[in-house]
């Protein structure tokens, strides 16, 4: 366990207070201990006072620090035997058992604070590698930082968790403007923590709150390129501007493969395989950890082939920022209506098609440009990933008179 420190809090003045810094895994917590000191008698490589001259208030004052220590290490013990593991305990979760100790609160063990145990469940997480990914960490560090902001989202107990609570948190989110689909999203990830704290017996189990959502989730409207607007990416000349070529191209792989942007920069020779004297990407994503073989179309190959059987590096950030330069000069200019929901009231906005233009664009064109060439869902999931047709049809983003067209050549209607 880490080394808990005494510093005077102010040792520019004659009387300072001492507060104890404790820290662990890169996380720093101060506790007062409320002891106010002279501080030209404090030691400051001791941490103590100088009892020179059996000095009583000193020896008294020490006393009292030798006892803060004697706690916390308690307060130590008392969460690895609760915890089983060191890399599950965090300095907030120490500060919060020894504040309680110092209370005489002797139900603070069946009753901790929601933020230390989402600290404790993260750590968890990232212990366990194959079983969360690194966006479903990032995903709960978000759930953190926004309690952090929310007024008394320091405080509460797993135990005050309940509807009026949340009920409260999302009139919180709706007034800092986030969308329904946002606060849908953090309610999720809220309830993936108290299943977790209601298995680990910290809470009581209440599906029928968990399961009644305060804010349902909303259709998202998203775009997709259509084969023409990929023909005409593709002939739009940037030879001479090499930094938006690369893009177009990276985009355009990801266009024609389905691949995520995180397996899209991976992409290089060793994950090309011939079958049947046909050339595929095999490459197993790091969202979905299942294998994918995707055939090669030849415009395909001929990129590959470009960068040397593997593509450019680039940040996500910097694509979608020169992603939106490119469609704006292959003229992809025709208006879209966007559905929104800032603070829960759905609003309608008009863009520019290439103001929307992202990375993530890519899959999502390869997913419906296949469907519309009636491949079936069944096959192009086994590219995607989709575990459940509902998932994967949300990625169709095909206009009621797209979609009426392709019924139209149906036999049924002939």
């Amino acid at each position: 366990m880490a080394t808990p420190r005494f510093n005077l809090k102010s040792s520019d003045k004659p009387q300072s207070l001492v507060v104890m810094i404790y820290r662990l895994h890169n996380q720093r917590s101060v506790i007062s201990t409320g002891l106010s000191v002279q501080t030209a008698l404090w030691n400051k490589n001791r941490m103590r006072l100088s009892e020179r001259g059996g000095n009583i208030d000193a020896i008294n004052t020490n006393r009292v620090l030798n006892h803060f220590e004697q706690m916390t290490r308690e307060c130590e013990s008392a969460l690895l035997a609760q915890h089983g593991s060191f890399h599950h305990i965090t300095a907030a979760m120490l500060k919060s058992s020894l504040e309680s100790k110092l209370r005489g609160d002797t139900n603070q063990k069946d009753e901790p604070k929601l933020l230390d145990y989402i600290e404790t469940f993260i750590l968890h997480c990232k212990s366990k590698p194959q079983d969360y990914s690194t966006g479903a960490i990032k995903g709960f560090n978000t759930l953190v930082s926004l309690f952090n902001k929310f007024p008394s989202g320091k405080s509460v107990f797993l135990r005050e968790i309940d509807y009026k609570f949340y009920d409260r948190f999302q009139k919180w989110m709706f007034d800092q403007d986030y969308s329904s689909n946002y606060v849908h999203k953090q309610w999720s990830r809220l309830k993936t923590i108290l299943k977790s704290a209601a298995f680990d017996e910290y809470m009581e189990y209440h599906k029928p709150i968990w399961d009644r959502l305060p804010v349902s989730k909303k259709p998202t409207d998203s775009i997709y390129l259509t084969e023409d607007e990929l023909d005409e990416l593709a002939e739009c000349d940037l030879t001479k501007n090499k930094r938006l070529e690369k893009v177009r191209d990276v985009f355009l792989v990801g266009c024609y493969t389905g691949l995520r942007f995180s397996d899209l920069v991976r992409v290089e020779e060793k994950y090309i395989v011939e079958i049947d004297d046909k050339l595929y990407i095999q490459i197993v994503p790091k969202k979905t950890n299942d294998k994918v073989t995707i055939p090669l179309k030849p415009y395909v190959r001929k990129i590959l082939l470009k960068y040397g059987k593997s593509l450019p590096k680039i940040s996500n950030q910097k694509m979608n920022e020169y992603l939106k330069e490119i469609s704006q000069m292959a003229g992809l200019t025709n208006m879209v209506s966007i559905r929104k929901y800032p603070g829960g009231v759905k609003t309608e906005v008009q863009f520019e098609k290439w103001q929307l233009v992202t990375s993530h664009c890519a899959r999502r064109s390869m997913a419906t440009n296949l469907y519309k060439r009636k491949e079936s869902p069944a096959t192009i999931m086994q590219i995607t990933g989709h575990r459940t047709v509902r998932a994967f049809m949300e990625y169709i983003k095909i206009g009621e008179e797209e979609g009426a067209k392709i019924m139209a050549s149906n036999a049924y209607f002939s």
